[in-house]
């Protein structure tokens, strides 16, 4: 009797990790696909990062070049002001 009790618990345990690997063979393939997603989408996040380096670099030589302008405005304003004045004597 006790053997009997012994083999039923032993193909219990055979029974539960043979649906253990069903699942896990259904699930590898899943899993693969999800990392090669993930993969996809990391490789898209690192090309974004690469495009807004580079914009941030292009704003930056944007802001220099308003402030070039800037900073010429000035002077032109100042020898306008001086021609002006000029004029007025």
């Amino acid at each position: 009797m006790t053997g009997w009790i012994v083999l039923g618990v032993v193909l219990l345990g055979l029974l539960i990790l043979l649906l253990a690997v069903r699942a896990l063979a259904v699930r590898v393939p899943q899993l693969l696909a999800v990392q090669q997603d993930l993969q996809v989408t990391l490789e898209g996040a690192q090309a974004l990062q690469a495009r807004l380096e580079g914009t941030q670099e292009r704003i930056a030589a944007l802001q220099e070049r308003v402030a070039l302008a800037q900073h010429r405005q000035g002077i032109l304003q100042e020898r306008i002001a001086l021609i002006k004045a000029s004029f007025k004597r």
